[in-house]
């Protein structure tokens, strides 16, 4: 990701990655809320696509097009923390083997740094998965966000 350009760029860059187009952004009148989540809202555009007689849509450019219209929101929301989502910032989940886990942010940096950083800190717990997450909204809840990168001891880092 790159560490100049807003979250909702961003997420942009990721709908053209999965095959989508921003463009589509203009068939749907749907305004996401405070509360909504990411699978609430790609759940919301599929709705849309079909109560207009349109194709329901692929999930992975459903959910691409649902990242870009929260993060767009959050970005412009006066009532959000100062801490929110800022380019290049990342969080690290770690899954340790009793089924709990971790929630910690990344200092920000560059994402291979990002994962020299995560991977120490995945083995410091002991634990053998972990994740990187691009933050919505400045949100440090366990499973929210975009996911950037996973680990697992047994084959290393992947997208």
């Amino acid at each position: 990701m790159n560490m100049d350009i807003s979250s909702s760029a961003q997420f942009t860059q990721h709908l053209e990655s999965v095959g989508g187009d921003a463009t589509a952004l203009k068939n749907f009148s749907f305004v996401p809320a405070n509360g909504d989540t990411v699978e609430d809202v790609a759940l919301q555009l599929r709705t849309e696509n079909i109560s207009h007689g349109r194709p329901a849509g692929d999930q992975f450019t459903l959910h691409a097009l649902a990242e870009i219209l929260i993060s767009t929101r959050d970005e412009k929301a006066p009532s959000l923390p100062p801490d929110r989502s800022q380019p290049g910032e990342y969080q690290l989940e770690i899954y340790l083997a009793t089924g709990s886990g971790t929630r910690t942010r990344v200092p920000r940096m560059h994402l291979n740094d990002a994962k020299v950083w995560a991977q120490k800190r995945i083995d410091g717990a002991g634990a053998s998965f972990g994740a990187i997450y691009f933050p919505t909204g400045g949100s440090d809840r366990r499973g929210t966000g975009s996911l950037v990168a996973r680990y697992d001891q047994n084959v290393g880092w992947y997208e």
